[in-house]
């Protein structure tokens, strides 16, 4: 059968935006109507300007510079600019245009605007019945991937939380009078367990890698996502990781620096701050922990990498760590800072929110912002991943928001976080709990691969439904 196309404004008619929008400063957390702009979220923020509303819905949302596409079905206010509005033509559906769209593979031009694409694409036009089936076949298998998902939370949940309470019950206790307090029965020190050697640390530890991995292998099936574009038999297809099993993990990386801290603090002297425990209620260390002001142990990276700074990857850090930058070095790239194994930096901008990273044994020296700071630990004084982990934890960002001065834009310099104070657990405790923290990496990999990989799919089912047509 023959299948006619017609030219995209025969299909998508384009709807002005006009004055009847708001900027991005008028969006409110919490409102009557809802606000959809070009980001990637489905809803942006909230208003209460009624006299904005669209009502005429569905709408199909095309970001020009983002290309993020949308199908909204609830009434809404247009935010910022950017936004392209269309509604079917008659005889076509616009649920069905809408996935058309997202089929299409349309060019990048950065933050350019690429509505001048659209024009080129040619939209199938089969009766309306057929579209309708297309709609509800894709929706289908759309739901399948989300459902893989939060098949995988629920199966994940329980073998990373039988993972978390065999660490937790052997890290998480601290040394006192030869014994260890079991943080799973309270502070009973009659039912006290001995504390764990390096030895079962790193047993326990082996362990949570061999449930997450067997547990990734059970989902995946040799290290790939589901992949229903392929026609994988449903009942044998296998949900990919989530963003939870992540958070796990992170969760996992603050145990093991309280374990640390409490192994040379003693029972119940390290505070509690994940639980939101009063500082002021916090006991006294023990002689075994120092508490020191950060600038004593720490030592900033100031000088540049020089001449040499094209021979090196461009870094930066994000709240998921370390990434590559998202921009090239500009007029002066010799002022950039070398940042190689070992070495802590942080946006000093975005510190609040977690912009931090590290460069580990395995990952390529690189290069960061002038403008970013750059540490590492001082021999024999602190591990500087040990202290990586810690900055990231519960402990290190109450440290922050202790020195923060409450600005919008607050700017925490190495000079500033100098002024901190840690409590400090022994060399060799660091050196302990640094190796066992270093095996996250490989599950924190794993877990973004399966994760990228399952972002792909509606992609390729959507490519693949309309090449049927």
């Amino acid at each position: 059968m023959s299948i006619e196309y017609v030219a995209f404004e025969k299909a998508f008619v384009s709807e002005a935006v006009g004055r009847f929008k708001i900027k991005e400063s008028e969006y409110s957390p919490s409102g009557l109507i809802k606000v959809v702009d070009q980001g990637q979220s489905l809803v942006s923020g909230f208003t209460d300007q009624v006299d904005l509303i669209r009502k005429n819905i569905p709408y199909i949302v095309f970001g020009d510079h983002t290309k993020a596409i949308k199908f909204v079905d609830f009434q809404f206010v247009v935010g910022a600019d950017g936004v392209r509005l269309y509604k079917p033509a008659e005889g076509f559906d616009a649920e069905f245009l809408f996935f058309f769209l997202r089929s299409a593979n349309l060019p990048s031009d950065g933050y350019g605007r690429h509505s001048k694409y659209l024009n080129d694409l040619c939209v199938p036009k089969i009766d309306l019945e057929n579209q309708l089936i297309i709609t509800a076949q894709i929706k289908v298998q759309l739901a399948e991937v989300e459902a893989a998902r939060k098949a995988l939370q629920c199966q994940q949940q329980e073998i990373v939380n039988l993972a978390n309470t065999l660490i937790r019950a052997s890290l998480e206790q601290s040394v006192g009078a030869g014994h260890a307090r079991d943080l799973s029965h309270g502070d009973d020190p009659s039912r006290a367990r001995p504390a764990p050697t390096e030895w079962q640390q790193q047993e326990i530890v082996n362990l949570a890698n061999t449930l997450i991995r067997a547990s990734l292998e059970q989902s995946v099936g040799a290290g790939h996502a589901r992949d229903l574009s392929h026609g994988d038999d449903h009942s044998r297809a296998r949900p990919a990781p989530t963003e939870w099993q992540q958070q796990e993990i992170v969760n996992l990386a603050n145990s093991i620096i309280r374990a640390s801290i409490e192994q040379s603090v003693g029972a119940g002297h390290a505070r509690d701050l994940s639980h939101g425990d009063d500082p002021s209620r916090a006991r006294p260390a023990p002689t075994s922990v120092t508490e020191i002001r950060l600038g004593e142990v720490l030592e900033e990276i100031k000088k540049g990498i020089g001449e040499t700074w094209a021979d090196y990857p461009v870094l930066g850090a994000t709240r998921g760590g370390l990434a590559p930058a998202k921009e090239q070095p500009g007029k002066y790239p010799q002022r950039y800072k070398p940042v190689s194994c070992g070495t802590v930096f942080y946006n000093p901008m975005r510190i609040l929110i977690g912009s931090i990273a590290f460069v580990d044994d395995d990952d390529e020296p690189g290069i960061t912002s002038p403008d970013y700071v750059a540490l590492r630990g001082k021999p024999g004084l602190v591990d500087s991943r040990w202290f990586y982990y810690w900055l990231r934890s519960p402990y290190g960002e109450h440290c922050i928001n202790s020195l923060a001065r409450g600005a919008v834009r607050e700017r925490m310099l190495f000079n500033r976080l100098a002024e901190g104070s840690i409590l400090l657990p022994s060399y060799p405790e660091q050196l302990r709990a640094s190796k066992a923290l270093a095996t996250l990496k490989s599950m924190k990999s794993a877990i973004q691969k399966q994760l990228n990989d399952l972002d792909k799919i509606p992609e390729r089912l959507l490519a693949q439904a309309f090449e049927k047509i």
